[in-house]
């Protein structure tokens, strides 16, 4: 008897070498879902949009360094596809230039901050499922404070299956 309940509890939860199967053991099921989301299956690819699917509404202030951008906030998105990142900043003491990067790379046009007052800067970048989106700033004239508030992402979802970063999102 116990031979036969330990054959079909091998059967059902399977062993943690399986071959990663949609269709098999319990092992097999969860490394097939690994395997999907590794790959940057998604539900949906993302087009920029006005609507906010990401928004850190709270002021931050942290001092700027000359001429080294260094990391002020980030976050990770799990879409393909194009975003709209934006934020409201402003300087005490020297201007400052803020730039957007994905995975420790710059994209887009350096924002150079232009008075003590929030103004907001925008950008349309593309992505992949995982990517971090960071934002960095540096002082070119000397050390300064640099406040930010409302780092947002806002993207609409598709329906329509699309390929990107060579990967594959449905």
């Amino acid at each position: 008897m116990w031979g036969a309940l330990l054959a079909y509890l091998r059967n059902q939860v399977g062993l943690k070498g399986d071959t990663a199967s949609s269709i098999g053991s319990l092992h097999a099921k969860i490394a097939d879902t690994r395997a999907l989301y590794l790959s940057g299956l998604s539900i949906g690819s993302c087009v920029a949009s006005d609507t906010a699917q990401y928004n850190d509404s709270a002021e931050e202030s942290s001092g700027v360094a000359v001429s080294s951008y260094a990391k002020e906030r980030s976050f990770k998105v799990f879409r393909a596809g194009t975003v709209r990142v934006s934020v409201d900043a402003y300087y005490d003491g020297y201007s400052t230039d803020v730039q957007l990067y994905v995975n420790s790379a710059a994209v887009g046009a350096v924002w150079h901050t232009s008075g003590i007052s929030y103004g907001t800067h925008t950008w349309d970048i593309p992505v992949c499922f995982g990517d971090e989106i960071a934002l960095y700033a540096q002082c070119s004239s000397g050390p300064t404070t640099l406040y930010t508030k409302n780092y947002k992402c806002s993207f609409d979802v598709g329906t329509t299956p699309t390929s990107s970063c060579g990967k594959i999102t449905v």
